[in-house]
């Protein structure tokens, strides 16, 4: 049995159930190529993004988890449909999540292709995507993804697993040593995309030698030509130049070993069990 249950945008109302049927409601897509979430990389088009134990997580949704009654949630009426958040197709293990967009409810004139062609007008109907935004596995406990930006329309807050610096960090990386910001550039100048990179960047900083930094400024003239170094830091004049600078420190500039290409890398995987 498939169970549909939904919740609205208004906060006050928790899960409702939507209906129900004995057949499968949605096929479960090939799982196999998955890679576990880091801020740092971007997915492969078909590859997933896995969050381990997410039952255990604070951003999980209690009542469904492994175990769902429906029994206790309220009937969904027909003049809600519009106010709709998201919905969760429960089908054996899976917890299928789909966001609803005012694209998602449509009302037109269709036909239906059974035994006979029939004419349907006036309807709204609810569109059901073939491929979820995300899926809970409750047997192995594991969320997959593509779209980190989309789970925060199921869970609530989750997004704190991609924060930005708060304003003091963000004050406290202009002011490091290795980073000389001119006076015109402040806190309030830094984009957000900016601010997650400082979340991400500042443990990294934090844990270089001086010989690290001292190797990191050295190599930086030559992937970034428009941004100086002056008294041994990067100079910051602009919200670009302090991206070049978190990319160098996240050693985001290589050279490729045969062609000798100097490149950035836009995305990065860590990898485990190489020497």
């Amino acid at each position: 049995m498939s169970q549909v249950v939904a919740r609205l945008k208004r906060k006050s109302v928790e899960v409702c159930k939507v209906m129900s049927t004995d057949e499968d409601i949605i096929a479960p897509p090939n799982l196999g190529d998955k890679v576990h979430f880091d801020p740092h990389y971007k997915p492969e088009d078909g590859q997933w993004l896995t969050i381990s134990d997410f039952s255990k997580t604070a951003y999980a949704i209690d009542a469904l988890g492994k175990d769902v009654n429906t029994a206790d949630f309220p009937q969904l009426k027909k003049d809600q449909a519009t106010d709709l958040k998201f919905l969760c197709v429960i089908q054996g293990k899976y917890r299928f999540y789909q966001r609803v967009t005012p694209s998602h409810i449509v009302k037109k004139k269709w036909m239906t292709v059974s035994d006979e062609f029939s004419l349907v007008e006036g309807e709204k109907i609810i569109l059901i995507n073939d491929a979820p935004d995300a899926i809970h596995d409750t047997a192995s406990d594991e969320l997959y993804f593509s779209d980190f930006s989309i789970l925060k329309t199921f869970f609530s807050k989750i997004e704190e697993m991609y924060r930005e610096a708060t304003e003091e960090e963000v004050n406290a990386f202009l002011q490091n040593e290795v980073i000389k910001a001119v006076p015109e550039f402040t806190s309030d100048k830094v984009s957000k995309p900016n601010r997650q990179r400082i979340a991400l960047a500042q443990a990294k900083l934090a844990a270089y030698t001086k010989q690290n930094v001292e190797q990191l400024l050295q190599e930086f003239p030559e992937y970034v030509a428009d941004v100086e170094i002056a008294d041994g830091a990067f100079k910051i004049t602009s919200d670009n130049d302090l991206k070049m600078a978190i990319f160098c420190i996240e050693e985001r500039f290589y050279t490729t070993a045969v062609s000798k290409e100097k490149r950035l890398a836009n995305s990065i995987l860590k990898l485990t069990g190489v020497a």
